[in-house]
């Protein structure tokens, strides 16, 4: 289960390194605009060239971030089957030792009933035993 989380913050740490980048690449293209808008002559086919390369890039990197989330989702789902894996495991196991907390409660009572008649029977044996020799006497 543990894998599994660590699989899962690995996999969210990606997605938020593509996150990441998009939002730089978004701040590179405004800071050409400023620059192609500053010195349109020379900036403009030089801009043109940038922002298609921008727009690949960023297409490229929303697919990845798509393509991300669907892993992401799976992971989860498998972290959620696990956690439900275990928590059955648990249930099973509490059941199992409560059963046997009870069995051994049962053996218990049942050997402190026995020692108690064997003690109720012995003072009978006495008791009779007591009569019978004032009965000869």
């Amino acid at each position: 289960m543990d894998e599994k989380r660590r699989k899962l913050a690995e996999l969210q740490g990606l997605e938020d390194e593509l996150r990441g980048q998009i939002a730089r690449l978004e701040e590179q293209l405004i800071a050409e605009q400023k620059t192609a808008s500053e010195n349109p002559a020379e900036g403009g086919l030089a801009y043109a060239n940038f922002a298609q390369q921008v727009i690949q890039r960023r297409e490229n990197l929303q697919d990845s971030l798509s393509q991300m989330a669907h892993v992401i989702l799976s992971a989860r789902e498998d972290l959620a089957e696990s956690y439900r894996e275990l928590k059955k495991y648990e249930a099973v196991q509490k059941n199992r030792e409560q059963r046997e907390r009870v069995e051994q409660n049962r053996m218990e009572q049942a050997v402190l009933d026995e020692v108690g008649l064997s003690m109720h029977r012995s003072r009978i044996r006495d008791a009779v035993k007591s009569t019978n020799s004032k009965k000869r006497a």
